[in-house]
């Protein structure tokens, strides 16, 4: 069953006309004797072709050879009721127009002319055959009807069909030319987003980034280029509020402005991920500022949100009140998904260079660290056996045994020295880690610093937990522990240190903390200090704990000890809900 991509309008016209002369019929036969049962059966069936065929047309189908079926039924039917109703003496001597202007719609005139003839031939004979006494001059009218009828209906046809067939054709030109310009305008847009993905992909510098996200957002839209009063920007999370990253149409003093994002839209999108539009930015407490926005009618603030991620949000307004429609806010949206995706990879690039730096400084410190303990210690003690071994020479002339004791001292600092070296290699390579695990490692630590510097070290480790980290895991935190022990040894100058390792009240996170009994520290004095990377210890403490997604509280104050906690997800509902600031911390 062929269908078509517009309405067939012959059809319609025919459906028209068949109502017409179904509501004339029923009348006419009703009012005159009623209706019998053959007429009953004409209309009842005219009645459902009708409504087959104007199903058809409903969903613009047709059969096959469509027309000339329609032209058959309806001679057909029209036949019928000029039997059933009586013939040419019946009420519906003038059902011929049924199949007449069917003609005329179909065929126009030649199929007049054809069934003209046809039905008149018809009506003659059945006239003759009814009533054998009918005068030869009644039967005259019928054909004489068909030829009036004939004439109305192709000029009426013929006008008539001219003038809605071209009507119909232009709308249908039009229609065409619509959607033809509806669909280079998608292929522009779907262009233009490509254009968008493909220059983000293809850069890693912020502004870059955001110039091609205002500035592609036009083409996405579909406008013009002389559509200059869409205003765009993207405001970024600064240190200060929401600041200008890239914008369009915005005044030199627009690009230095500052927003909270405390009020107004900006407060609101920061607590959902849902857009905002608004119809009269001057209202707003905070995007008034905005000398941009004075002839704006409307505005749309669009989160700049990936994961748990908040980079800003995108701002666009038009001095038309109805310029955002469903549509652009929705192709708007995809732009700002874009944007997010490439402002987190310009950011995770940006911290790859500066985790690069912070690797060689770490290499760096490394190295002056390692200079300065094997100055401090081996060197000097090195350099002090050096010494004495030459006063040792000259006593061995002079007094034997105050020489024999003295070398029993240099042998002591050759055996301390030998220890302090031993402790260095192994905080340099922690063998025992790598081939035993962590507990055994932790109590390599205590019982080194015991041998070497007499510092009691108490070790209280979950077994059970310790082997649910993995090998790098387990580095990290051995490092802490040794960052932390050595911290307490130099500069807390405590006598116990304290390790544990346990679960905390949420089952899926552990807490690493390190207490000592020395001196403590004015935290807050050395936090400011770790800004200007002054404190290299608290500095290593948190980038070791930031590698395992890890939280670093610190407790202390000065002469009530230290305890440095740190607090690791074992989950990655746990690293969630940390990153979100639920985290179980214990009492101190």
């Amino acid at each position: 069953m062929p269908k078509a991509e517009f309405p067939f309008l012959a059809d319609w016209l025919a459906v028209s006309l068949r109502w017409l002369v179904l509501v004339g019929a029923t009348v006419a036969v009703s009012f005159n004797d009623g209706l019998n049962v053959f007429s009953g059966i004409i209309l009842a069936a005219l009645l459902g072709w009708n409504i087959f065929i104007t199903v058809l047309a409903l969903f613009n189908r047709r059969l096959k050879f469509h027309r000339l079926f329609n032209l058959i039924a309806d001679s057909l039917m029209a036949a019928g009721l000029f039997i059933a109703s009586g013939g040419i003496s019946g009420p519906a001597v003038w059902i011929s127009i049924l199949a007449l202007f069917s003609a005329a719609i179909y065929y126009e005139w030649r199929g007049i002319l054809i069934i003209g003839i046809l039905f008149s031939v018809f009506e003659i004979i059945w006239t003759i055959a009814a009533s054998p006494e009918t005068a030869w001059t009644i039967c005259v009218y019928p054909p004489l009807l068909n030829a009036v009828v004939g004439v109305v209906a192709g000029l009426i046809s013929k006008r008539l069909l001219k003038g809605v067939r071209s009507n119909y054709q232009t709308a249908v030109q039009h229609r065409r030319e619509s959607d033809s310009t509806i669909k280079r305008q998608e292929r522009d847009q779907m262009r233009a987003m490509y254009q968008l993905m493909e220059t983000i992909s293809e850069n890693l510098n912020y502004k870059v980034v955001l110039d091609s996200a205002i500035g592609l957002s036009s083409a996405a839209l579909g406008l013009s280029d002389d559509h200059s009063h869409l205003v765009g920007a993207v405001l970024l999370n600064g240190a200060e509020g929401l600041e200008v990253g890239a914008a369009r149409g915005f005044t030199q003093a627009d690009m230095r402005q500052t927003f909270p994002g405390k009020k107004g839209m900006l407060a609101v999108l920061s607590s959902t991920a849902d857009y905002q539009l608004s119809n009269d930015p001057s209202s707003d407490p905070e995007l008034s500022q905005l000398a941009c926005l004075h002839h704006c009618k409307s505005v749309l603030v669009l989160p700049l949100r990936r994961a748990l991620s908040n980079y800003g949000v995108l701002l666009y307004a038009d001095p038309d009140p109805d310029f955002f429609t469903e549509n652009r806010i929705e192709i708007l949206e995809m732009v700002g998904r874009q944007a997010a995706i490439a402002i987190q990879n310009a950011r995770l690039y940006h911290d790859l260079e500066l985790e690069k730096d912070r690797i060689i400084d770490i290499q760096d410190e490394a190295r002056k660290k390692l200079a300065r303990d094997l100055h401090d210690g081996p060197t000097q003690t090195i350099a002090a056996i050096a010494m004495r071994l030459s006063v040792i020479r000259r006593m061995v002339n002079q007094d034997p045994k105050e020489a024999d004791a003295e070398l029993e001292h240099v042998e002591e600092l050759a055996r301390h020295t030998s220890q302090e070296i031993r402790h260095m290699l192994f905080t340099l390579r922690p063998l025992v880690l790598e081939t035993e695990g962590l507990i055994p490692a932790l109590n390599a630590i205590a019982q080194k610093n015991k041998d070497t510097y007499q510092q009691n070290i108490i070790v209280e480790v979950d077994p059970i937990l310790a082997v649910q980290f993995e090998s790098a895991s387990q580095t990290v935190l051995f490092y802490l522990v040794e960052e932390a022990v050595t911290n307490a040894r130099k500069h807390a100058k405590a006598d116990t240190v304290t390790i544990r390792l346990q679960l905390t009240r949420a089952s899926d996170i552990a807490l690493l903390e390190i207490a000592d009994d020395g001196v403590g520290f004015d935290l807050e004095q050395v936090n400011s200090a770790y800004q200007n990377r002054g404190s290299l210890g608290m500095v290593n403490l948190r980038e070791r704990s930031d590698m395992i997604n890890g939280y670093l509280n610190v407790i202390t104050s000065p002469g009530k000890g230290t305890r440095v906690q740190v607090y690791i997800p074992l989950t990655d509902a746990a690293t969630e809900r940390m990153q979100k600031g639920k985290i179980p911390l214990k009492s101190s």
